[in-house]
């Protein structure tokens, strides 16, 4: 994450400090982690970034641990 914009860095700091209040990726879990306005865009982002180093990250489109409440249309 040492290259990543500063936005993206955030994004998982959002991510990484939610998981204090709800352990898992539930509904309620994402709707902390949305309240971050570029949380999709940062996804996106790690997204393309795995697929461009080869690690796998399926991201929001293919994460089964995503509701489906807050999946793109």
């Amino acid at each position: 994450l040492r290259d990543v914009p500063g936005w993206v860095v955030d994004y998982v700091l959002v991510h990484e400090l939610t998981h204090l209040l709800e352990p898992g990726h539930d509904a309620r879990f994402w709707a902390w982690v949305q309240r971050y306005p570029r949380t999709e865009r940062a996804m996106g982002y790690l997204e393309g970034l795995s697929a461009a180093a080869g690690l796998g990250f399926t991201g929001i489109d293919g994460d089964e641990y995503v509701p489906e409440a807050i999946q793109p249309a």
